[in-house]
């Protein structure tokens, strides 16, 4: 079996999966193997701690296995966002005083969307690249269910080749009221952002928030292509779904409001806590 890790600055792309053995891809927390075995693909991941090593196949790990047409069917490996938002809690309260403006750029954890060379259409799988939690945001009666990061919510683009399973999200944040707005945790709809490369950084949409009065209430405005940084960016991966025009929502909350809303529930996708600086 061929256990050195398929390791190389930029995962995304052609991969050859192991003739009858397994070959391991690696992208963040996640160890995919793959093999062709005759008229399929058998494809078995977990999510892994510590640095890359060439330790044997782990005992405990799910495979899927997959009909395919061509012995010789290659894969694709695919960054795409998740399927539901992001609730990103900033390290430390961001105070934006009265008529004042401030980008934060947010790193998201990616999946990997495995697909056939021959058909990048439909993905066989999706695996997320790094542990994540589930955590509820919005009120005890309505909200939805997202996955909980933790952000530097830095206010300079800074990106980060070594880290490739991460996208840089900007986020312009409005303040057009007469009281100052105290900001713990932003609501990111990555269903609704596109993914674009720049050299070796991926980017997201701009998202811009308008705060809309006391009541936490913010517009959210997609800024409907590669940000203003990197303009020249390619369109890689396009929004899950299409929203139209601008969208109303509480995209800011204050701890003191919804005290659950970044507590754990039951349920991890990889079992662990989620993050991205």
């Amino acid at each position: 079996m061929s256990t050195a890790p398929h390791m190389t600055p930029w995962p995304w792309g052609p991969f050859q999966p192991g003739d009858g053995e397994p070959v391991e891809w690696r992208a963040g927390d996640l160890g995919l193997w793959c093999l062709r075995d005759g008229a399929e693909i058998r494809l078995g991941s977990r999510l892994l701690t510590g640095p890359p090593s060439d330790e044997a196949l782990p005992r405990v790990i799910g495979w899927e296995r997959f009909s395919v047409q061509g012995a010789e069917q290659g894969l694709q490996m695919h960054p795409v966002l998740p399927a539901r938002a992001f609730v990103a809690r900033c390290e430390s309260v961001i105070q934006l005083r009265p008529h004042s403006e401030l980008t934060l750029y947010v790193r998201l954890p990616l999946w990997v969307s495995v697909r056939l060379a021959s058909d990048e259409s439909s993905a066989l799988t999706e695996l997320p690249t790094t542990t994540l939690r589930r955590s509820w945001y919005g009120s005890f009666t309505a909200g939805e269910l997202c996955y909980a990061i933790h952000t530097s919510a830095r206010t300079r683009p800074e990106p980060d080749p070594a880290r490739p399973y991460l996208a840089l999200c900007p986020v312009r944040i409005s303040n057009s009221t007469e009281t100052e707005l105290r900001l713990e945790r932003i609501l990111l709809q990555a269903p609704l952002l596109g993914l674009y490369r720049h050299h070796d950084q991926l980017w997201t949409d701009e998202l811009v928030l308008g705060s809309l009065g006391s009541s936490g209430d913010c517009e959210q405005v997609l800024g409907g292509g590669a940000p203003a940084e990197v303009r020249e960016a390619r369109l890689i991966s396009p929004p899950r779904q299409v929203a139209g025009g601008s969208l109303l929502g509480r995209a800011m909350l204050s701890l003191r409001e919804f005290p659950e809303v970044f507590k754990t529930r039951r349920g991890h996708v990889g079992g662990g806590t989620g993050g991205a600086a």
